[in-house]
């Protein structure tokens, strides 16, 4: 998407900065017929550990290579019915070291969480959901609505030191519902206490049945950091988290 746009809005390409796509523009604008030889690469994983290398497809305009492994025409079966793989050696050769290029790139950061900004100016407040949190995610609307007993954490960049207000809820803001009750189809989770830490500071405020969001105001340093946090039950268990978080640079 960023070349494409760049040519098309006429911006200046960043400095320093290699995109693994290409521009679009030519083939949007009639300028080309193709974007010539390139591939793509499909990898999926659902937790914060590595993926295996060859658990990856790697596919160019005719081929597809599962695995490092099998080896399919998806012009001529689409459905991926005929493994070729030992009638195409050269092809199959051609795309593991496209994949290997691919993982000598990717897997030198796999170590480094992908950290959301707070309190940039681009984006004030910022709205954190579930599925940002590094490991253990609520993945599906549904585990929100069932009340999933999860507890993890973001990891953020915050952009600049200042005053900050974090509001932790249940439930999205739109969602507008008191921390201890359900919308319909959802689940109540009873919380008496709602728990922050993030950069060194750790803050708990009590809640109760009238209650949206536990709003918290802390001084934080610019920097890399954890935010974490605990919806607490009355008799002290800490099993959720909050699945939404509201943060707001003050000042």
């Amino acid at each position: 998407m960023a070349p494409t746009l760049i040519d098309l809005c006429g911006l200046r390409k960043p400095d320093n900065v290699k995109f693994d796509g290409v521009s679009l523009a030519p083939l949007l604008l009639g300028r080309a017929k193709t974007i010539g030889d390139r591939h793509v690469f499909a990898q999926f994983r659902q937790n914060n550990s590595p993926p295996s290398q060859w658990s990856c497809t790697v596919m160019s305009d005719k081929w597809r290579l599962v695995g490092g492994k099998q080896l399919f025409d998806i012009k001529t079966d689409p459905g991926q019915k005929n493994d070729i793989a030992a009638r195409r050696p050269e092809i199959v050769k051609k795309l593991r070291a496209a994949g290997e290029r691919r993982w000598a790139e990717v897997s030198k950061r796999f170590d480094e969480p992908s950290r959301i900004v707070i309190g940039s100016d681009a984006e004030n407040p910022s709205c954190l959901n579930g599925f940002d949190w590094v490991a253990g995610t609520p993945w599906s609307q549904s585990h929100v609505r069932g009340g999933r007993a999860i507890v993890s954490c973001w990891a953020v960049d915050i952009a600049k030191a200042g005053e900050y207000e974090i509001a932790l809820r249940r439930w999205p803001l739109e969602a507008d519902t008191l921390i201890n009750s359900a919308p319909k189809g959802g689940r109540a989770v009873k919380v008496s206490k709602v728990r922050l830490r993030i950069a060194g500071v750790g803050r708990t405020v009590d809640v109760d049945a009238s209650d949206k969001a536990a709003t918290f105001r802390v001084k934080l340093p610019a920097g890399p950091a954890k935010l974490e946090s605990w919806l607490i039950a009355p008799k002290g268990a800490a099993r959720y988290g909050a699945y939404y978080a509201y943060v707001k640079r003050l000042k």
